[in-house]
């Protein structure tokens, strides 16, 4: 479980994340939701221990973050960040196999190439896999750096009990073949086995199929944070995000959320209006 107490952030006159408590159970899939420069970024480094903060503290299974051996760290907890900069002519398995530099001392073992091939394989990078990293689109870069985060949690047990994968806006650069991917393939590998994904995210569909949790960011504050059902609660949505937000039913029972400014929403209502009345 992560806990964090009190922690906040300032940056001269202006509090980027106002003191703040919260818990993340075990085994969630937990989304942050929030406007542009909320300080959903700033949340997550600092729960992740990327970014220190002002006050307060953050701890996983009641040990400080602070008393955490980096090495030992890094195996537990992986970060995604948005923008990932890479310098050189790395091929796209250099790039994989830095995710394993926590678990060796000098050379991969077998283990360590048999997940940098399978997961390559996975999203059918297999082709790529010495191909210079920078000569690649956005979206496979990207893809490549959620591999790399990925495997930094893996060893060779069944399990991610106690591990947790960050992700920062993971879904940038890629279509939507992708998108559900990246998504699926975090529930699977880490959740369903058992460990942590805390992931920011900006569409509230893929937020609401996914998360057990979600956790939504407003000028510096959590102001809310629960399970999904109740955290997406429409009304809240849009004075947060200040567009008009409705939840639907799909004939399958399927719940998916739909967006608007007021003109336009006005518009549709009154079409829809006109067209029952004309039923009636």
């Amino acid at each position: 479980m992560i806990r964090a107490e009190n922690i906040s952030l300032t940056v001269g006159s202006r509090k980027i994340l106002k003191p703040t408590t919260l818990e993340i159970p075990e085994g969630e899939f937990v989304v942050i939701l929030g406007p542009n420069g909320a300080g959903k970024s700033t949340l997550l480094k600092m729960i992740s221990g990327v970014q220190h903060s002002d006050t307060g503290y953050v701890s996983y299974d009641g040990t400080l973050l602070k008393e955490w051996k980096s090495n030992e760290l890094a195996t537990k907890r992986s970060f995604l960040l948005q923008n990932n900069t890479v310098f050189g002519d790395f091929t796209v398995k250099d790039i994989v196999e830095m995710g394993r530099f926590p678990h060796y001392s000098y050379k991969l073992s077998g283990f360590d190439n048999r997940i940098c091939e399978e997961y390559l394989h996975t999203f059918n990078l297999s082709d790529r896999a010495g191909t210079v990293y920078n000569l690649l689109s956005g979206g496979e870069q990207q893809r490549i750096q959620f591999i790399r985060s990925l495997i930094q949690l893996e060893d060779e047990t069944s399990t991610m009990n106690g591990k947790c994968l960050f992700l920062d806006e993971p879904l940038n650069n890629l279509d939507l073949q992708y998108q559900y991917a990246i998504m699926e393939q975090a529930k699977k590998s880490v959740v369903d086995r058992g460990g942590t994904v805390v992931c920011i995210l900006h569409d509230f569909n893929i937020a609401f199929q996914y998360a057990n949790r979600i956790i939504i960011v407003d000028q510096g504050e959590v102001v809310v944070n629960d399970e999904r059902f109740m955290a997406m609660d429409t009304e809240v949505l849009s004075s947060i995000f200040n567009v008009k937000i409705e939840s639907y039913t799909s004939p399958s029972g399927d719940l998916f959320f739909r967006t608007y400014n007021n003109e336009s929403f006005d518009s549709i209502k009154n079409k829809i209006n006109k067209v029952q009345s004309k039923i009636k």
